[in-house]
């Protein structure tokens, strides 16, 4: 077993298998391996002192498995966290922090940005700063949910707008709607509704305006992307009416951003095809159309706004290629941006608070900000 979960963590894959979601959990809380190596060490010492030799063998590869899996993601994040002079703490590492699930009382719940054309109303939460304020407005960011495009709801991973929060922005956290039936204008549209009703009730909330930064987690950094790349485009028009809304900066983790290429090559396409099928109507090879117009890399130009992306190099969803066409599309363009690909991080590497990925991202968006707010 021991050697399988490593398959899964050297060459990641196949989310939704059980080997592939013990070693996603185990690059998420290194803790396990570490446990899992000691008790094997443990165990392999009993094996040879009462002469068992296969067991001791046995157990013997299970403890070098699982503490090289220890090692190596934990040298390699800290190795990159040094080169770019981030403080991060290995020992907070082997620990796990999940993200709040109740939420502070300052927060404004469900409040309506706009009503579709199937009648639905469309909401969102308001988180807003905690930090005294420099001046009379605020920056804000608009930020988007993962889930496949087809799962999850707004206010997840809360941590993310807590600590955007005290660093002075107000976050309006969105509800976008998701299938059935397929939604592969809608979830964009209504991230722009939501993006013009903040717009239009900047002075009621103290928005700054010129200020509006997007962000989104997976197929939410993917959604915030698109957004921020294809603004003002009729081929994806805002779900509501709304204005045309000036986008500061996008900090994507690890979302897409070419999905032809994601539908074709992602380590788990069962997961993956599964979604994208449902999120836009059939397969690629039915609707390539779509498929290029969801992708962002399809929209930069160069007046794209600054973009921030992390993507793990253990994502069993994502491949690195996703960062590299980003990163390719946007030097075309002259386009400012940082992409950081973080060694022994797997898809959702933040869902640890207090993993060393997650110190390491928290450090170059602030970085980032300053440059680019």
């Amino acid at each position: 077993m021991a050697l399988t979960i490593g398959s899964y963590i050297v060459d990641p894959r196949d989310l939704d298998a059980f080997p592939s979601i013990l070693a996603r959990a185990t690059l998420l809380v290194p803790a396990i391996a570490l446990i899992a190596s000691l008790a094997a060490v443990i165990l392999a010492t009993v094996a040879y002192w009462t002469g068992a030799k296969l067991s001791f063998i046995g157990f013997g590869i299970a403890a070098i498995v699982a503490g090289a899996t220890v090692g190596l993601s934990t040298l390699g994040m800290w190795s990159l966290a040094r080169t770019q002079n981030v403080i991060v703490s290995p020992l907070a590492h082997f620990t796990r922090k999940a993200h709040i699930k109740e939420f502070p009382a300052r927060v404004a719940r469900n409040v309506v940005y706009g009503s579709a054309a199937d009648g639905t109303q469309l909401v969102l939460d308001i988180w807003p700063a905690t930090m005294p304020a420099s001046g009379a407005l605020r920056p804000a960011f608009i930020r988007m949910h993962g889930g496949g495009w087809i799962n999850g709801s707004k206010s997840e991973m809360a941590n993310w707008n807590i600590w955007l929060n005290e660093l002075g922005y107000i976050v309006f956290d969105v509800e976008y709607r998701m299938p059935p039936p397929e939604r592969w204008k809608s979830e964009v549209g209504d991230v722009k509704c939501a993006l013009g009703w903040v717009l239009d009730n900047a002075n009621k909330y103290g928005v700054d305006p010129s200020r509006i930064h997007l962000t989104g987690i997976s197929a939410g950094g993917n959604l915030a992307m698109l957004a921020a790349y294809s603004m003002g485009s009729p081929d994806l028009p805002a779900s509501c009416p709304a204005p045309t809304v000036p986008i500061k900066s996008v900090v994507n983790f690890y979302g897409p951003s070419d999905l032809a290429s994601t539908y074709s090559s992602s380590p788990s396409p069962a997961y993956i095809q599964n979604a994208l099928a449902r999120y836009i109507g059939g397969p690629y090879s039915e609707f390539p159309y779509r498929y290029k117009l969801l992708s962002p890399i399809t929209h930069v130009s160069a007046s794209s706004p600054p973009t921030l992306m992390f993507l793990g190099l253990n994502d069993r969803i994502v491949t690195r290629d996703q960062a590299d066409r980003l990163g390719k599309a946007l030097a075309s363009e002259g386009v400012a941006h940082e992409i950081y690909l973080l060694p022994g991080a797997d898809h959702g590497f933040d869902l640890n608070w207090a993993s060393m990925s997650s110190d390491f991202a928290r450090e170059m968006v602030r970085r980032f900000l300053l440059k680019h707010d």
